[in-house]
């Protein structure tokens, strides 16, 4: 019922018209074959599979698809997720037709629309990561330490003395609130600071 209403509304627009409506992924895949240059509308769990699995196949066909996700969550995971297959558009479920339908226009035009709760949710997380303490300096010194190289062999490297090498490492440390370089190299790997 949803996508019969939706569909309707969809063709009342003057610029816009439905090329196909269907149920499943194979029917999707069917009809995007017939026309790869047709924008895609689709829904975040579809019968069989589900819209990222679907978006990663719609690439497979033609890598310049352009499509706009209807999402029940608002979750980081679920929104990520629909962004990294390549969807163009991200919209609620429950958002007005109007609102849909800009974001179709929009999409169709080469931009590319988050509505406001994914925004939210991506913006949450953008918060919650942490930020990098580190100079560009630093980071490097800290690469040349996860590579197992000498204060020496790190001076060698950037072209630096073994004391500017000292004092980065000792920055590192301080910074990174650790007591070695194979713990700061630890703690850099899982907060993802290496270079």
């Amino acid at each position: 019922m949803v996508r019969d209403a939706l569909q309707l509304r969809l063709d009342s627009e003057p610029d816009l018209s439905v090329i196909a409506s269907v149920a499943t992924p194979q029917q999707a895949i069917r009809a995007f074959c017939e026309d790869p240059h047709a924008l895609v509308l689709m829904e975040q769990q579809v019968p069989g599979a589900n819209g990222v699995e679907l978006m990663v196949e719609l690439r497979a066909i033609e890598p310049a698809v352009r499509a706009v996700m209807l999402i029940e969550s608002e979750e980081l995971h679920v929104v990520v997720a629909a962004i990294r297959s390549g969807v163009a558009g991200i919209v609620r479920s429950h958002t007005p037709a109007s609102v849909l339908i800009d974001a179709v226009r929009t999409v169709a035009d080469g931009a590319c629309v988050l509505d406001h709760d994914a925004l939210s949710s991506l913006a949450a997380a953008w918060q919650e990561s942490p930020r990098n303490p580190l100079s560009f300096r630093e980071r490097e010194v800290l690469t040349c330490l996860a590579d197992g190289l000498t204060n020496a062999e790190v001076a060698a490297r950037l072209y630096v003395s073994r004391e500017t090498v000292k004092t980065h490492v000792a920055h590192v440390l301080r910074k990174l609130e650790v007591d070695d370089r194979t713990s700061a190299v630890d703690k850099a790997a899982r907060l993802g600071l290496l270079v």
